[in-house]
């Protein structure tokens, strides 16, 4: 595993009277805090825009509904 990645699924097949053929999904194991303010709609539209390419959202989290 290249450092830096971790790994997130492996797939395992073996066809018959063949050998074992296995194929993984690695991830960047790198996260970031993004933050937006507004109404919910507007302020998950705005972490939308300032998502590096390649990235994806792991998780909303409202901290004035956890105040």
């Amino acid at each position: 595993m290249p450092d830096g990645y971790e790994l997130i699924q492996v797939h395992n097949a073996m066809p018959c009277g063949g050998r074992v053929i296995a194929t993984g999904l690695i991830c960047v194991q790198e996260v970031q805090t993004l933050t937006s303010e507004g109404n919910y709609p507007a302020a998950k539209a705005a972490l939308q825009q300032q998502l590096p390419d390649r990235w994806r959202i792991l998780s909303y989290v409202n901290l004035e509904a956890t105040s």
